[in-house]
């Protein structure tokens, strides 16, 4: 079993892995589920990621990298997706923003009763 300090506790802290550990490089995005301000700052970093592999117009490699991003609750979500959406970003980010929908009112919604 492996040991490594912790970064964010300044060090002062160990965290043990084992094989079994799922692994993240640092610096990778994560993706667990949640608000959809999280969702929205995930599909940028993975957008990021995809511009910085010189990937960004490659749908599949990009869903393919999203997915292994995901974990918990996310993961378990993108699973029960349709094969089709799995292996297309553009459905995939779709999809995910359509789950985990935004936080913030959208300003230029039409809301009833209100006049300009």
């Amino acid at each position: 079993m492996q040991t490594s300090r912790s970064p964010s506790s300044g060090g002062s802290s160990m965290m043990k892995f084992n094989s079994k550990s799922p692994t993240f490089r640092i610096g990778e995005p994560v993706f667990r589920g949640g608000s959809g301000t999280d969702c929205e700052d995930f599909v940028r970093d993975v957008r990021k990621r995809a511009l910085s592999k010189g990937k960004h117009f490659d749908d599949e490699w990009i869903a393919y990298y999203a997915a292994s991003c995901m974990t918990g609750a996310a993961l378990r979500w993108f699973e029960q997706l349709e094969e089709r959406t799995q292996k297309d970003w553009k459905l995939l980010r779709r999809a995910l923003l359509d789950n985990y929908p935004s936080d913030q009112p959208n300003p230029n919604a039409i809301i009833p009763g209100r006049t300009s």
